[in-house]
C-alpha cells in the first residue's frame, strides 16, 4: 500500500462514491433549463412546478436555482465579496418582476403557449447571467 493510500479502506471509497452520486442525482432533477451564465460566474436555472397541473389551473409556477451569487437587494458586492443580485421574470413580453425570491407563480394566464425567461440582474439593473426560458401552454 502506498503512502497516499494508507489507512483507506475499499468500504471508505465506496461510502464516498455513494454519497458523491446521491449529490449529483440530488441537483440534477428533471425539468431543469441548463446553467445559464459563464462557469465560475453568477449561474441559474430554472423549472416549472407541477407543470401540467398547474397548467390546468391557469398557472404557472417557477422554480430558480443560482450559484456564485447572493440573491439581495443589488449592492456592489456582499460582505463576503460575492457578486449581489436579484431575479427577473418575465412572462411573454410582459412587464418584468424583480425579486429575490427563488419561487415565483404567475395566475390566470389566458390559454395558449407562454414563454417565461428568468435572469440575474446586477447592482447596475443590467442581466450579468441568464437567460433560462421556460416554456408552458395553458389549455
Amino acid at each position: 500500500m502506498d503512502e497516499c493510500n494508507k489507512g483507506v479502506s475499499g468500504k471508505y471509497i465506496r461510502s464516498v462514491a455513494l454519497v458523491c452520486l446521491l449529490c449529483i442525482f440530488q441537483t440534477a432533477g428533471p425539468g431543469w433549463t441548463d446553467w445559464a451564465g459563464p462557469v465560475g460566474g453568477p449561474r441559474l436555472r430554472a423549472r416549472l412546478l407541477d407543470g401540467t397541473g398547474n397548467a390546468k389551473k391557469r398557472v404557472a409556477a417557477v422554480e430558480v436555482e443560482a450559484k456564485n451569487v447572493w440573491l439581495h437587494s443589488p449592492v456592489p458586492t456582499s460582505a463576503y465579496g460575492v457578486v449581489t443580485a436579484v431575479l427577473q421574470y418575465r412572462l411573454d413580453s410582459n412587464p418584468p418582476v424583480v425579486t429575490s425570491d427563488t419561487r415565483l407563480r404567475f395566475e390566470q394566464l389566458p390559454s395558449g403557449n407562454h414563454i417565461i425567461t428568468v435572469a440575474l440582474l446586477g447592482v447596475d439593473h443590467r442581466v450579468i447571467s441568464g437567460p433560462a426560458k421556460l416554456s408552458v401552454h395553458i389549455p
